[in-house]
Formats: C-alpha cells, sequence, structure tokens
C-alpha cells in the first residue's frame, strides 16, 4: 500500500510535468496557431477547407490542453495527434492538389477505398518533404529520405 506521503509526491510532480508540458509545448503550439489564423489573408488560400482545418486544429489543441490539466495524459496525447494530423492535412490540402482532389473526393463520398494522396503514411511523407523543402536547416538530424512509408 501507498504511503499517503508518496501518493502526494507522486500528485505533486505530475502537477509539476503538466504544467511544464503546458508551457513549454501547448502555451507555445496555442499562441502559434492562433496567431496564424489572425494573420491569413483567405483570399490567398486556395481552398476554404485549409482554414476549416487549421481552426479545427486548434479547437483540438486546446481541447487536450484542457484534457492536460484534468490529467487525463492518454485522451490530451490522442486529441494533439489529431490537431497535428488536422495541420498536416490542411498543409498539404493547401500545397498538392492531388491530396485537395483526394481529399474533396473522401469527404464527399465517405468512401476512403484507393486512398494515395491522403494515407497517414503518404501525407507525413510529403509534409515533411515539404518542411525541408520551404526550410532546408528546420533540422539537421531528419531529411526527407530517412522518413519510411
Amino acid at each position: 500500500m501507498m504511503s499517503s506521503i508518496l501518493k502526494e509526491n507522486v500528485a505533486a510532480d505530475i502537477k509539476k510535468i503538466t504544467k511544464r508540458q503546458k508551457a513549454l509545448f501547448l502555451d507555445v503550439l496555442d499562441k502559434e496557431c492562433e496567431d496564424y489564423l489572425i494573420a491569413i489573408d483567405e483570399k490567398k488560400l486556395k481552398h476554404k477547407e485549409t482554414l476549416i482545418l487549421l481552426k479545427q486544429s486548434l479547437s483540438t489543441i486546446r481541447n487536450a490542453e484542457n484534457n492536460l490539466t484534468s490529467f487525463n495524459f492518454v485522451d490530451s496525447y490522442t486529441l494533439l495527434r489529431s490537431g497535428m494530423e488536422y495541420y498536416i492535412m490542411a498543409t498539404m490540402i493547401e500545397e498538392d492538389e492531388n491530396v485537395f482532389n483526394e481529399f474533396i473526393k473522401i469527404t464527399k463520398t465517405g468512401k476512403q477505398l484507393n486512398r494515395t494522396y491522403t494515407r497517414p503514411s503518404q501525407l507525413q511523407k510529403r509534409f515533411s518533404e515539404f518542411l525541408y523543402n520551404n526550410d532546408p536547416n528546420i533540422t539537421d538530424e531528419i531529411k526527407p529520405n530517412d522518413i519510411k512509408n
């Protein structure tokens, strides 16, 4: 049986970790997303779906933050992953017409058979290449060829 002092120490440590994660990651991510959404010129976007996905990404990140402060770690991390997937899809439908066309087809029909451009592994690979092509110094450790499907 856990002593009450040990339980208190564990609870205090969890609160410290949660506060640190929120300060180092979630608060920064939330602010960057919000600033980006404010700065977007909707007229320059190719597709309205891009903005919808970016707003959904921000909402999902905020839900993750709420779950984290409630110590629902698994739910929080799952939501963070979903938020990142929304962001990746938003970026790639804006950058690649093939991704956009497949995204619209899936959205309208609900059928996900024969996905080529919107498979998660393909999106991640293309997103990595997109980031690297826009800023080769984004990371010195990972190159697009290092990412496997």
